[in-house]
């Protein structure tokens, strides 16, 4: 079984660092991107099985408005996305709209969330059945 690859968009370089050292250890590859722009061309051109994105980076939900874009597009629209937020998954309309657009939220004090993972690559028409472990 080849390797899933792993986008994580976020403008923070630390937890960029952070996250894609876990994921590693984990067994992933992984791409990183410090904003949508340089995202958009990573995910078109290495086409990951998965994108971890942040909610708000240069502009306030920019994430959210980001990865809605991406799922009406044919090339990249069906790259299962998981959404990481600070934000208390208690905002009214904002766990709303994650969890009727978007295919996960990773809350960033939960980074030992592998099943997360898992549970993203699985669910998706693409990995049904896989065999992640």
């Amino acid at each position: 079984m080849s390797q899933k690859r792993i986008l994580i968009i976020d403008d923070d370089p630390s937890f960029l660092e952070i996250c894609s050292a876990i994921l590693i250890q984990f067994g992933y590859e992984v791409d990183t991107a410090t904003n949508t722009g340089s995202g958009l061309e990573k995910l078109v051109s290495r086409r990951p099985d998965l994108l971890i994105l942040d909610v708000m980076m240069a502009a306030m939900d920019e994430g959210i408005s980001f990865a809605n874009s991406l799922k009406k597009r044919e090339d990249v629209g069906r790259i299962p996305i998981m959404i990481v937020s600070a934000k208390p998954d208690t905002e009214k309309g904002y766990t709303r709209t994650i969890d009727q657009d978007m295919d996960g939220l990773l809350p960033t004090s939960l980074w030992k969330s592998r099943s997360c993972l898992k549970t993203s690559f699985t669910t998706s028409d693409r990995f049904s059945g896989d065999g992640l472990t």
